[in-house]
């Protein structure tokens, strides 16, 4: 995607300056948009970058640091003023301060310049950045929706993309939710469309090339890497940076394992996506999971045997399943707090804030439902299995 860097290379833009804002110049630019009313709301969709005409500025209410407020609510890209005669003539500290804390690029250029060769040049850039980017949409669809390419023909669709597809290659997922409360498509497009510019911006800098593409509230995306110790820490910025720039969404990142055969390369897309549906279960918040952490859950999730897992933990637990729905009480979840704190009494009354003597209640009365020692080892083991199914698998 065309970005706000990029500006800088227009020709039409040659005396273009930097007032703010440096940290978003990895933002990308869908199109641009003239302001012709203070309101912006009904016009732009997000990713837009915002040029303040003289229409605007000529408004007997025009305040340059209300609009730019508005334009970073909305999720635009950035904004260029017109400096000069009739136009802006200054910038104030607090305009420049309120760019520099979002990350919001605000450009200057004089007001002579010819808008009209701007529009054409940028509207071409715009198109040939696109379609880089939808070559590499079509490199990553083939592998996920297996539309058998040979691998020789993938490897040349993703150099059309300028991505060289060699060496051990893995799949990365990075999901994010938005508040129901004013979700909008367009609002999703534009946050994840700069989010994937951020992304593909930091593993720049750090020596990585990687492809990516956007679906909804997906940033799907792929490296060649065999070293999770080597990437968590940049996923982890980029979650810092998330939570910096859009404090309102739930994140997490996804990471499948390396894989040198093109031909299976669906298996580490497939794996990342796991992640993410694991991050979904345990309710986890702006985590960066790699597939090896899940363990057991490994296991688990790779096996089509849902009938024979659902009944194995009705086996175990459909007992204490009934007496806690019969009589409102909380025997699953005092078994899981035990077990989760290897069977140490203090510290399970400590977790559920209830008395040491009431959890040994419990314990005896799960003994007693189900007939079990939970001094066995081998009961633990089948009661912490069964809990694990039914809180992550099933």
């Amino acid at each position: 995607m065309f970005q706000c860097k990029d500006l800088s290379t227009l020709s039409s833009l040659s005396k273009l300056k930097l007032l703010a804002g440096s940290d978003g110049l990895h933002k990308g630019i869908r199109w641009v948009y003239k302001a012709e009313s203070l309101s912006l709301s009904q016009w732009v969709h997000g990713g837009e970058l915002l040029i303040i005409s003289k229409l605007v500025t000529s408004e007997p209410d025009f305040n340059l640091e209300a609009i730019l407020t508005e334009a970073i609510h909305l999720n635009m890209s950035g904004a260029l003023l017109l400096i000069g005669s009739d136009y802006i003539q200054t910038v104030s500290k607090p305009v420049i301060a309120l760019c520099n804390k979002h990350s919001f690029p605000l450009f200057a250029i004089p007001w002579n310049l010819p808008l009209v060769d701007f529009f054409e040049e940028i509207g071409h850039a715009i198109a040939n950045s696109n379609f880089h980017q939808n070559s590499g949409d079509d490199v990553i669809s083939s592998i996920i929706f297996e539309n058998h390419i040979s691998p020789n023909l993938l490897k040349l669709q993703a150099m059309d993309a300028g991505y060289r597809l060699e060496g051990p290659q893995r799949f990365f997922l990075l999901h994010f939710t938005l508040p129901d409360f004013g979700r909008t498509a367009g609002m999703e497009q534009s946050i994840s469309g700069n989010i994937r510019e951020y992304l593909q911006h930091t593993f720049f800098k750090a020596g990585f090339q990687i492809l990516s593409s956007c679906y909804s509230n997906h940033i799907i995306g792929m490296l060649s890497n065999d070293d999770t110790l080597q990437i968590k820490p940049i996923f982890e910025t980029i979650l810092a940076y998330i939570s910096g720039t859009y404090p309102q969404l739930n994140c997490n990142i996804g990471i499948g394992l390396p894989v040198s055969e093109v031909s299976i390369l669906k298996h580490s897309y497939e794996q990342a996506a796991e992640c993410i549906t694991f991050c979904s279960k345990q309710e986890h918040h702006q985590q960066v999971v790699d597939y090896e952490q899940l363990g057991l859950y490994q296991l688990f999730s790779n096996l089509n045997c849902m009938e024979i897992m659902e009944t194995f933990v009705k086996k175990q637990l459909g007992a204490l399943i009934d007496y806690d729905t019969s009589n409102h009480t909380q025997l699953i979840e005092t078994l899981y707090i035990y077990l989760q704190n290897n069977c140490n009494l203090l510290h399970t009354a400590d977790a559920m804030y209830t008395h040491r003597n009431t959890i040994k209640y419990r314990l005896t009365r799960m003994e007693e439902i189900t007939h079990c020692n939970l001094e066995d080892a081998s009961v633990r083991l089948n009661f912490h299995v069964a809990l694990y199914l039914q809180k992550f698998v099933l």
